[in-house]
């Protein structure tokens, strides 16, 4: 039966590595959760995902960087795209478009999410 409501929500904790000026590799984990509920039932599962991936940015004015990137893992795939400000030299004010697939929670499940994001990105 359809459900009424249902959503997926992410986390990701990754670690970056420079290779050169413009593109950066990286390699992390997503924490992905889901939840749907209808007026008879609720489900919920989480999926933790190792995932890897690659970043392109370059700056487009004072203090603003564009970028686009992609990472992958098991079940998953997500593309991004967006502007970063500068708000110190260590964090920046982030908004994108992305897309994000994760398949199989609680191995019947798949959830595609698309949309407008907003963010904080600290760099050590």
């Amino acid at each position: 039966k359809p459900y009424y409501e249902y959503n997926m929500r992410t986390q990701e904790y990754n670690l970056r590595y420079q290779v050169d000026k413009n593109v950066s590799v990286y390699a992390g984990q997503m924490h992905a959760r889901f939840g749907a509920k209808s007026s008879s039932r609720e489900v919920s599962a989480t999926r933790n995902i190792f995932q890897a991936g690659v970043q392109y940015e370059a700056p487009i004015g004072k203090n603003v960087t564009g970028w686009a990137g992609m990472g992958f893992g098991s079940g998953m795939q997500h593309y991004e795209a967006g502007i970063g400000y500068a708000l110190t030299e260590n964090l920046d004010l982030d908004l994108s478009y992305q897309y994000t697939q994760v398949k199989n929670f609680a191995d019947t499940v798949d959830c595609t999410a698309k949309g407008l994001y907003a963010g904080l990105s600290f760099k050590f």
